[in-house]
């Protein structure tokens, strides 16, 4: 496997920087569910920076850095993404803003995350994944055991309001179910608007992602039915998409096929889209 490989190169770095690092979140819920990941989630403690440019060099692909957030990203040449990230904590100075951050231990960045299922780690260079090996502290493996989607405190969804979209992606992509509570805070920032607040790319980043999910038609029709397409696009053509297996490109193509050129030109400006998408 080649993320194997990737966990070997980042051990062999880990020991040469001497830092921790931690994989941690959907690579990890995805190994314990048996499905296929096509990207990599690595927590650094101590600066995650220096680990990205050394798996650059080593892997080559395209690194995206993120200096004020002290995250990476880098895409190699095959697709797959490893996301590499400074252990830290957030503070959200009013609803839907961008986080202020601070360097912090693996402990405290696993409570800042959006859902349980997505707060586990492990730490290198272990491929066998155990359930004694991974490191649980908001009870991630019980929900993912129970298929329950769960936000780790009650101001979730108001400090990051795109957290609705995902819970309901998660939800739909794996079958689980909305723990009460979550549902509850979740309607909430639905009543208030909160949606409203986010910016237009992270809603465009959120849109895309659900495009490329297999239920994408599904996952579209909850938005509709929770009211939040219209943070989209309210008059998207749901139902001129299915599950078969197509681009995203594709699927834009279908789901505004009966917008005119001007509404076409209009909604891809607004979610700051590249026109040859259309």
């Amino acid at each position: 496997m080649e993320s194997d490989n990737y966990i070997k190169i980042a051990r062999t770095i880990e020991r040469q920087l001497g830092c921790k690092i931690y994989i941690v979140g959907g690579y990890v819920r995805d190994k314990i569910l048996k499905l296929k990941s096509v990207d990599l989630d690595f927590v650094v403690e101590r600066d995650g920076l220096p680990v990205a440019e050394n798996l650059y060099k080593k892997l080559g692909g395209k690194l995206t850095v993120y200096r004020k957030f002290l995250t990476a990203s880098l895409k190699l040449e095959n697709n797959f993404v490893i996301d590499i990230a400074t252990a830290r904590i957030e503070k959200y100075p009013k609803p839907a803003s961008m986080p202020v951050i601070q360097p912090a231990k693996l402990e405290q960045d696993l409570f800042r995350r959006d859902f349980t299922i997505n707060a586990l780690a492990i730490r290198l260079p272990s491929t066998v994944y155990r359930l004694p090996s991974i490191i649980d502290l908001c009870g991630g493996l019980n929900d993912i055991k129970h298929n329950l989607i769960r936000v780790l405190h009650k101001k979730s969804f108001t400090d990051d309001p795109t957290r609705i979209l995902r819970a309901l992606r998660y939800a739909v992509r794996f079958n689980f179910k909305i723990e009460k509570n979550t549902e509850k805070w979740m309607n909430e920032a639905i009543k208030k608007n909160l949606l409203k607040l986010v910016s237009a790319p992270r809603i465009r980043d959120e849109f895309v992602k659900t495009l490329s999910e297999k239920k994408a038609k599904k996952i579209l029709t909850e938005f509709k039915k929770r009211k939040i397409l219209k943070h989209i696009d309210a008059k998207l053509d749901i139902s001129a998409i299915s599950d078969k297996k197509e681009s995203v490109s594709a699927r834009l193509k279908k789901l505004l096929k009966n917008f005119t050129e001007e509404q076409k030109k209009s909604f891809l400006k607004k979610l700051c889209l590249p026109a040859k998408i259309s």
